[in-house]
């Protein structure tokens, strides 16, 4: 199964060391199981998806990675991202499709550290305004 569902949905060679580790991860307790149940639409939760995330009612910020090239998820539908979800920082994983992690791993976990450091360096500066207000 795992072999017709990735490499088609990638735009990188589905490397061994990747399918390895899906392997192990699908023979965890729970998780085959639970992987279909995924896809019924009866178990999408829209409301949180768009009024939850999306507006970000969370103390905590959020960050959307986003491959260029997914046909599951075109970039014109994250096109009014900025008004619609104007707490969502989205970033685009370029040259990636639907499994953007395995496509370009490098350019995923640059974007997460990006996104870390910066969330340290605004809470860093908040807690000088806070303790050391101006005088």
């Amino acid at each position: 199964m795992i072999d017709t569902i990735y490499p088609g949905r990638m735009t990188s060679t589905f490397k061994q060391i990747d399918r390895d580790y899906l392997v192990y991860e699908y023979s965890r307790p729970g998780v085959a199981i639970m992987n279909p149940k995924y896809f019924l639409t009866n178990n999408w939760d829209l409301n949180t998806a768009i009024g939850k995330i999306c507006k970000n009612d969370f103390p905590f910020p959020v960050l959307q990675l986003q491959a260029d090239s997914d046909p599951a998820q075109p970039q014109s539908i994250f096109a009014d991202i900025a008004s619609e979800c104007p707490n969502v920082q989205l970033e685009w994983v370029t040259n990636a499709s639907h499994f953007d992690n395995f496509d370009q791993p490098e350019q995923v976990a640059d974007a997460i550290n990006r996104f870390v450091q910066a969330q340290k360096e605004n809470n860093m500066k908040k807690s000088l305004k806070h303790y050391c207000p101006p005088k």
